[in-house]
């Protein structure tokens, strides 16, 4: 009988029983095989079994069963493993596709921001990285799909194909150069020289995505609602969607009105990064030298003294030189009183400051005592904030709630007043209103707005018919934003990126 059994195990047994010989094979269809062999084997060996005494040694075929059971136990293990590994390879590799992106848009934003103080010295453009070029390629985008690469496992465990096949040893070389010519870029080099390196080093040791492709749901722009797959959008953190149009406008308009500055959704900052692939490199200069001079408080800020130049030079904030000369004209600025280049230490008042600022006086204009910019109330209370950010009294311009000032001015309450009523009714509604149901409603609103003037959190619906924004005196043929708290009318973008 124990003959009859040694016949049936192989001469070069336990490796042909291995199920990882196939190297085609997959590490489930080898947990499959592995478990049944096992039911086979408990299977023969439970008809096999008769009654002995417990002392008596194995026969041959108990002992070839354990054997080949102890194997294919030990292989059920290692393909658990390789699956729980497999799985870990797959969320690698579906990461690595956005890091290979980010590490590709912060090197081009670092290499940009290069091109653009150059620029503003004047001075000659170095050629185009390899991140600037992969940015500017029609398939790049911030938020990629991890390449479909089946995981093959072979005898001895590793992985055979693997997702990630770009080489980043440009970006990284891009990079290092980028640390070697500037400064500024420290943190975003680390970050960028890092996960290069991290990622070439995941597809060297073979790990790969899941075979399953990522499906990118449809999405709607926040601004003009169309339609787009969330891949070729910008997500906001606030996780609205722009569309590539809209990103565009956004950051032409930006460069021409500082009120969008920073540029954000929702109160929330829109990265740099984030828009890199959406503008192409001369929006993207024009925007980085922006962003730039915006960065700088207004009082700070120096310009070409030439008129017919006037061009941003920098921050006043630090400079000990007599004067900051123009890459454009070669004009010479002094950086304290912003007119041209003179001896000596002391300035002679700016005859162009000094006017404006009499004009001002005049017009009842008062100055931000953050950036020193004039300001104009046209609406609502006192209380101002400036594009700095600072908030403070318009009458006596000290910061917000540290003077015994009134809060609001009755006239501008009644218009204000006037305004929501308006707004909230819409002009049709208002011109058919009984004269007593008009005058009950803005004593109402009169009341609320004394009580209550300020509007901490706006929550906006959308309301039909046209009209003028607000903010940015706008006409929009279609509908508005309105506001549920302060009846506040404004665009869709205002109510976005500027407010």
């Amino acid at each position: 009988m124990a003959s009859v059994h040694r016949a049936h195990i192989p001469a070069d047994f336990p490796h042909r029983l291995h199920p990882f010989v196939d190297d085609a094979m997959d590490v489930e269809t080898a947990a499959l095989i592995a478990k049944f062999a096992l039911e086979d084997l408990e299977e023969a060996a439970s008809a096999g079994k008769g009654k002995s005494r417990a002392d008596v040694p194995l026969s041959d075929a108990e002992y070839a069963y354990q054997l080949q059971s102890q194997n294919y136990q030990q292989w059920l293990s290692i393909t658990a493993d390789a699956m729980y590994a497999h799985s870990l390879d797959s969320a690698m590799a579906t990461d690595a596709a956005f890091l290979e992106a980010a590490i590709v848009a912060e090197a081009a934003t670092a290499a940009d921001r290069r091109v653009a103080e150059m620029l503003s010295r004047g001075e000659e453009l170095p050629p185009q990285t390899a991140a600037q070029a992969r940015m500017e390629q029609p398939g790049f985008t911030m938020h990629p799909e991890p390449p479909a690469s089946p995981m093959v496992v072979d005898v001895k465990g590793k992985t055979k194909a693997f997702g990630i096949h770009m080489d980043l040893m440009d970006v990284e070389n891009d990079v290092d150069s980028l640390d070697a010519d500037m400064d500024f870029g420290h943190n975003v080099s680390m970050f960028a020289r890092y996960g290069a390196r991290h990622v070439k080093a995941d597809s060297a040791s073979g790990s790969g995505p899941s075979s399953s492709q990522n499906t990118h749901k449809t999405v709607h722009c926040v601004i003009c609602q169309d339609s787009i797959k969330s891949n070729l959008a910008l997500h906001a953190s606030c996780n609205h969607y722009y569309c590539s149009d809209c990103v565009i406008s956004l950051v032409e308009n930006f460069t021409r009105d500082e009120s969008l500055f920073p540029l954000r959704c929702c109160k929330e900052p829109i990265p740099i990064t984030k828009v890199d692939a959406f503008i192409d490199p001369t929006l993207r200069a024009l925007f980085l030298q922006k962003h730039t001079e915006f960065s700088v408080l207004a009082k700070d800020r120096v310009y070409c003294v030439s008129s017919a130049c006037s061009v941003f030079l920098g921050s006043a904030e630090g400079i000990v030189e007599p004067g900051i000369v123009c890459h454009a004209c070669e004009t010479s600025t002094c950086p304290r009183c912003k007119q041209a280049e003179h001896a000596g230490a002391d300035c002679a008042a700016n005859t162009a400051i000094v006017e404006l600022r009499a004009i001002g006086r005049t017009n009842g204009w008062q100055t931000c005592l953050g950036c020193h910019a004039l300001v104009e109330l046209s609406h609502g209370c006192y209380h101002m904030t400036c594009r700095c950010r600072a908030e403070f009294c318009y009458l006596c311009a000290v910061p917000w709630k540290n003077c015994d000032c009134t809060q609001w001015d009755e006239n501008l309450l009644l218009e204000a007043a006037q305004q929501r009523h308006v707004n909230q009714h819409g002009a049709r509604g208002v011109g058919g209103m009984a004269p007593d149901v008009w005058d009950q409603g803005l004593q109402e609103l009169q009341d609320d707005m004394r009580n209550d003037h300020e509007c901490d959190r706006h929550v906006w619906k959308q309301r039909p018919g046209g009209g003028f924004c607000e903010e940015c005196n706008w006409e929009m043929r279609d509908f508005l934003k309105i506001c549920r708290n302060c009846s506040m009318l404004v665009c869709v973008r205002c109510s976005r990126n500027r407010l």
